[in-house]
């Protein structure tokens, strides 16, 4: 698969965050709106991506 996408691909352990530190802090700014097992039917689809937008026009020190 590298050689067709052209750049080399890594996979973390399971049980492993440290390995994907972006992806849990992630997780974090997601689980400040919702936290862990929430029922998400209870939201409609403009509350989901409300908070979406939040996230996603947060500054990230990981992305300049």
């Amino acid at each position: 698969m590298e050689h067709v996408l052209g750049t080399p691909l890594y996979f973390a352990d399971p049980h492993a965050p440290w390995q994907r530190p972006v992806n849990e802090n992630f997780n974090g700014l997601v689980r400040r709106w919702l936290a862990k097992s929430t029922d998400l039917s209870i939201y409609s689809q403009a509350d989901v991506d409300a908070i979406a937008r939040r996230i996603n026009h947060m500054p990230r020190r990981s992305l300049n």
